[in-house]
């Protein structure tokens, strides 16, 4: 990987990078969630994006602050990612 990383001239953060074991695992870049999601239609099984947990509650977080509303539930609300599917 150090190989084609630098042949593309990129810098890899060492201690963040790992190898995820699709589908079994998940992982989020860039604002989403890649991993297994399923079909609403069918309910079968594919490797997919949904938008990370972080960066809904982020989004959530800045419309309350622009329409004025001074607590979020967002903000007050626990979450933690054990409670996602």
């Amino acid at each position: 990987m150090r190989i084609m990383m630098t042949k593309l001239k990129l810098t890899v953060n060492e201690t963040k990078t790992r190898v995820a074991k699709l589908p079994e695992e998940k992982f989020d870049f860039l604002g989403y969630t890649f991993g297994r999601c399923y079909s609403p239609k069918t309910g079968r099984a594919y490797l997919g994006t949904t938008p990370a947990k972080k960066r809904v509650i982020r989004i959530c977080q800045a419309i309350s602050s622009e329409t004025g509303r001074t607590k979020s539930y967002w903000t007050t609300r626990q979450w933690s990612p054990s409670s996602t599917r």
